[in-house]
């Protein structure tokens, strides 16, 4: 049974164009740790940001082993600007089953 997707973001910066690899990647990831005590152990920092959860409305069934393939879109909600509108739409494929969902995501 599936409920939801969670998301997160990694975003790389470099110091300069010669590098071969990102100097400080901020991300907002449960797989990346930041020890506040050993600063240089990771490239990564902590940011203010978070991951994010999206509940499905309806949950869908699935067998060990299945696929699911989709995707997110954001887009700007249309009349409140600081704010965004997340679809997500994805694919059971062996089922064949299409959900489609749109989320409202706060700043």
């Amino acid at each position: 049974m599936i409920h939801g997707f969670g998301t997160w973001f990694d975003s790389g910066f470099k110091s300069s164009s010669d590098e071969k690899e990102d100097s400080i990647v901020l991300s907002t990831s449960p797989f990346h740790t930041y020890d506040r005590f050993e600063p240089d152990s990771y490239h990564f920092s902590p940011t203010h940001w978070k991951n994010v959860s999206f509940v499905l409305e309806e949950q869908a069934l699935l067998d060990e082993g299945e696929t699911i393939q989709g995707t997110f879109t954001v887009k700007r909600h249309k009349q409140w600007l600081r704010h965004f509108e997340v679809t997500l739409e994805y694919e059971i494929l062996s089922k064949g089953l299409k959900v489609s969902q749109t989320f409202p995501l706060w700043r």
